[in-house]
């Protein structure tokens, strides 16, 4: 959750073109690395931006539920597939983004960041959903693994940290 709000913080208030555009130009041999860069950190660090998408992320998770899957490794998964997006994008970009663990010599998904095979179809049998007592709601659940794992994430979730202070403190 950390990374997407990372993620959704760095291209807010971007326009949609802007956005490919800015996307298409970081892929290019040619790209001044840190003209991408400057712009993300500065929205990174614009504390109004942050609060906006802690709000949006709220109502999306108080109208969202997380799944359960049961995949099978090597079936539904596979921890050897690549990740587009560190394939795509250069590591002083990413590390702006992704978890301070990880590691971009590696172009494959982190257990973190895992993803179903693509265009595999997942039997409806592999899924549940998710419940926190008798609440369903993703909001509810993410608070209660925030706050049995609170160190872990004062360590590691900068943005998911301040997430919590801000929607529940």
């Amino acid at each position: 959750m950390d990374v997407w709000l990372k993620w959704l913080t760095a291209k807010c208030g971007v326009n949609k073109f802007i956005y490919w555009l800015g996307t298409t130009y970081m892929r290019c041999p040619f790209c001044i690395k840190s003209l991408p860069n400057i712009i993300v950190k500065k929205n990174l660090n614009n504390e109004r931006k942050r609060y906006k998408i802690y709000n949006s992320m709220k109502d999306i998770l108080d109208n969202s539920v997380f799944l359960i899957l049961n995949l099978e490794e090597n079936v539904d998964f596979d921890y050897n597939d690549i990740d587009e997006v560190k394939e795509r994008y250069y590591d002083s970009f990413l590390k702006m983004l992704y978890t301070k663990n990880s590691n971009f010599l590696d172009k494959r998904m982190e257990y973190w960041n895992m993803h179903t095979i693509s265009n595999k179809y997942i039997e409806k049998e592999k899924i549940q959903i998710l419940c926190n007592t008798s609440d369903y709601k993703a909001s509810v659940i993410l608070k209660y693994l925030i706050e049995n794992n609170m160190e872990y994430v004062k360590i590691n979730c900068d943005f998911l940290n301040e997430y919590y202070n801000y929607i529940y403190k």
